[in-house]
């Protein structure tokens, strides 16, 4: 994830992780489900998803599954926040 780059210094090591990972997670539950194509590129979408990642852990959520709960939550995808895609 490209934002882990520019907050490193802001973050812990954990909490680093934890949105690598739940950026991970969330990107492919917005593949899978068709969704990038709303955006003009990836790149728009993978900036607003770093950025809504980074504001939750800035309030304190460093759980990656809770992260990537509360992101996907954010997206108007019709999903609930407990849904995943195998």
């Amino acid at each position: 994830m490209g934002s882990s780059r520019s907050i490193s210094s802001h973050c812990d090591p954990k909490t680093l992780a934890a949105i690598d990972l739940a950026f991970d997670d969330a990107w492919s539950v917005l593949e899978a489900l068709n969704l990038l194509a709303g955006f003009t590129n990836d790149c728009e979408l993978q900036a607003e998803l770093s950025q809504r990642l980074v504001a939750l852990a800035s309030d304190g959520m460093t759980n990656p599954n809770e992260l990537r709960q509360q992101v996907l939550a954010s997206f108007p995808l019709g999903l609930r926040s407990d849904q995943s895609v195998k």
